[in-house]
């Protein structure tokens, strides 16, 4: 588990979230909870309150893991190399594996552009064992899904 500083006395009245103690790198964009409120972090700025059961905070509730954080070049590289699915993900406005289409926006952290990676439902999933889809991140668009893939008999194909 991660360890963050806040740049308050507590989630409420602080205005950021830090990986650092001295409060100089700003933690990736996402929700931070204190187990009673949580709040968005955007851009290094936290969005106002909000009450635990109506937030997006926590992990997906379907489930939503990449492999990482690592790029690997080409779709076809899935299909017959070993990776393992451990990246934690959330989708911009919610959802998890099932909700992933061409156009979704993944939040959090920078991902590779223009790189693949393969997503699963069930964190530790390893390629060789199949159950993932392959996604390509936009070269242009920040965290934006181009493309969803599979491995089938003639290699990588869109799905």
């Amino acid at each position: 588990m991660a360890v963050y500083f806040l740049d308050g006395t507590n989630l409420t009245n602080s205005t950021a979230v830090f990986t650092d103690e001295e409060l100089v790198n700003c933690a990736p964009d996402g929700y931070y909870s204190d187990g009673n409120i949580s709040r968005r972090l955007v851009d290094c700025t936290l969005w106002q309150a909000e009450d635990c059961p109506s937030c997006g905070g926590g992990p997906p509730p379907s489930g939503l893991f990449l492999s990482g954080p690592a790029t690997y070049g080409a779709c076809e590289n899935f299909c017959d190399t070993n990776y393992i699915i451990s990246l934690t993900k959330l989708l911009v406005g919610g959802g998890g594996y099932a909700d992933v289409t061409q156009g979704s926006v993944i939040q959090g952290e920078v991902l590779q552009a223009g790189g693949f990676y393969a997503y699963s439902d069930t964190q530790y999933t390893q390629t060789q064992n199949g159950g993932f889809r392959i996604l390509k991140i936009s070269a242009t668009v920040t965290n934006y899904v181009d493309s969803i893939s599979v491995c089938g008999s003639q290699g990588c194909q869109v799905a």
